[in-house]
């Protein structure tokens, strides 16, 4: 459980340092973009910044080392399932299978001609992932009287 908690740190960070050039970089390069007295040279320049930075922080941060490390947590924790009294089995091997698929998925931020099919890898992964958070959140409301170190054994 440390290491699965060490990776959900990290896909916290790595996600976050992706989502930031939203609220803080994007609205800058929209208002110098839309300025009236902006030139030509500077919507160029403020189109090559944003494709940049969106590949480098959105793509490469967000989204690949986000996916690899949601995968690597998801993984880690349906392992761990495996040892608690509150989770059933196929609980943890769907998780298994969903991390997989999130872990082959990132294979399409390298825009393979075949990038579509892990981008509906993708897409059908992340919902799954979501429901099996929903469907796992069950048993833990309905045992909220068990000691938290039978939840998830510790490593």
């Amino acid at each position: 459980m440390n290491i699965a908690t060490v990776f959900g740190i990290i896909t916290g960070v790595v996600q976050v340092l992706g989502f930031i050039r939203w609220p803080f970089m994007v609205p800058y390069l929209a208002d110098t973009y839309t300025n009236p007295q902006s030139s030509e040279a500077t919507r160029q320049a403020v189109t090559v910044a944003y494709h940049a930075f969106n590949q480098y922080a959105g793509v490469a941060i967000g989204e690949h080392a986000g996916y690899i490390c949601v995968s690597i947590w998801t993984i880690l924790i349906s392992v761990a399932m495996f040892r608690s009294a509150v989770f059933k089995p196929w609980m943890g091997w769907a998780g298994i299978v969903i991390g997989a698929g999130i872990l082959v998925s990132s294979i399409e931020e390298f825009g393979f001609s075949f990038a579509q099919t892990f981008a509906t890898i993708n897409v059908v992964s992340y919902t799954a992932w979501t429901v099996w958070l929903i469907v796992l959140a069950i048993p833990l409301l309905m045992n909220r009287t068990t000691n938290p170190r039978s939840v998830a054994a510790t490593s």
